[in-house]
């Protein structure tokens, strides 16, 4: 399921789109429809899931090969890293943490020949020292799953949140309530039992 990581910077509203978990039906669905607008995503892959299966909640789901993540970045795409075995990295020693976060990045940037900055945390699991093993790494910005949009006078580039787009949600009212910085008062709202 692709996510957004909205708000507006600058006054400018902005959106990224963003695909977890680099699976095959991103590059066999979503890539087309993205290369028919013209509109660039972010994906953030496992790279012990390349050519592979991924295991999700929802079943074992086919992995985009090698090949076709070359192709989406010489599409103008960017791939962005999500750990080499995807574990919750709040769950796991901080070694491997650190080992899973610097080896995604490493093996992405030997595939791609470019570099990689953007980070992913699996399952959205994050604190402050997985962050700073995240800032150790390299990388410049890292999304979380928490639901939010982008707040300009708040922004952590290392826990960006998401907007989750769900498959039955209509492109029309619903995506744009989504993206309205009135969510951002209704959720301001709902946290304080309003």
């Amino acid at each position: 399921m692709p996510e957004v990581i909205a708000g507006a910077l600058q006054d400018e509203a902005i959106a990224c789109i963003t695909f977890d978990d680099g699976l095959l039906d991103n590059y066999e669905n979503a890539l087309p429809i993205l290369e028919n607008y013209g509109v660039k995503a972010s994906f953030f892959i496992p790279t012990g899931s390349i050519g592979k299966t991924h295991r999700a909640f929802y079943g074992d789901q086919k992995c985009m090969s090698a090949g076709q993540l070359r192709e989406l970045v010489s599409l103008g795409h960017e791939i962005g890293a999500h750990t080499v075995t995807h574990p919750k990295l709040t769950t796991v020693p901080l070694a491997q943490s650190r080992q899973e976060i610097a080896e995604s990045k490493s093996r992405l940037e030997d595939l791609v020949s470019e570099s990689v900055i953007s980070f992913a945390y699996p399952k959205g699991g994050y604190n402050n020292e997985v962050k700073q093993l995240v800032r150790e790494s390299g990388f410049r910005y890292a999304a979380t799953i928490r639901e939010a949009l982008v707040d300009k006078a708040l922004i952590d580039w290392l826990a960006l949140p998401r907007v989750w787009i769900n498959p039955m949600m209509g492109w029309g009212v619903q995506f744009r309530a989504k993206l309205s910085p009135a969510l951002r008062l209704y959720e301001r709202l709902r946290g304080r039992g309003h």
